[in-house]
């Protein structure tokens, strides 16, 4: 499906559901000390324990001796660097920009993304009403509404 500087993004399915799963694999040889790989891993707990609906939902993380795998939702319908590109005159109406700035306000409740790009942007399918979902947290740093900064663990 892609790559990207932490690792290979491949699609997959089920044997006996079917269900089509988007995989990220990362490369633990990329992770330059024990702390690191430890980090990732708080963060990837507190990630599979988050559920929001224009979140990517990470279903699964496995291990291997060189790699960690990330299963996650598969968002079928691009990101939003594309289908800007393909809207007439390249824009979205006033409309659609509220709509979909809505969904990433509303993600951002308890992460803060810190890396926003066009291309973290994916929607579930194809369809012009498809829902906006968040990816990719590699520098997101969760913390409590209330509180002045950002806590490790909430």
């Amino acid at each position: 499906m892609g790559y990207g500087i932490t690792g290979l993004v491949r699609m997959v399915k089920h044997k006996e559901t079917g269900a089509e799963y988007a995989v990220k694999t990362l490369s633990i040889n990329r992770i330059e000390t024990a702390f690191g790989l430890a980090q990732l891993k708080d963060d990837l707990a507190i990630l599979m324990e988050i559920y929001h609906p224009n979140m990517v939902k990470l279903e699964g993380v496995y291990e291997s001796e060189d790699c960690i795998y990330l299963v996650q939702e598969l968002c079928s319908g691009g990101d939003l660097f594309d289908r800007l590109d393909a809207q007439p005159e390249e824009h979205y109406s006033e409309a659609q920009c509220a709509r979909l700035v809505k969904q990433m306000l509303s993600a951002a409740r308890s992460i803060a993304q810190r890396d926003l790009k066009l291309d973290f942007v994916l929607f579930d399918s194809p369809g012009p009403d498809a829902e906006l979902k968040m990816i990719d947290f590699g520098l997101s740093k969760h913390f409590k509404c209330g509180t002045r900064g950002f806590e490790k663990n909430v």
